[in-house]
């Protein structure tokens, strides 16, 4: 029982190695899935951030016709 944290409480095995490879091909899975919901969380903000610039022009352009002066974007 040397290697108690490792396995779980599990005896340790003769061949060590497909445990090994089964950790290894879990931590993939773990990274890739948490890889996918990173890249559809960005995907998802890109948008957001697209309606708003959208969003952002049309009010601008709202205030223009109005006669207001807009602001400049860096001096808001």
């Amino acid at each position: 029982m040397k290697n108690l944290l490792s396995t779980d409480g599990e005896p340790e095995p003769s061949d060590p190695e497909p445990l090994r490879e089964y950790r290894a091909s879990r931590r993939y899975h773990i990274l890739w899935s948490e890889l996918k919901e990173s890249a559809a969380r960005i995907a998802e903000l890109e948008q957001e951030l697209e309606r708003a610039e959208t969003r952002n022009a049309e009010l601008e352009e709202t205030l223009q016709k109005a006669g207001v002066p807009v602001p400049s974007a860096g001096k808001a």
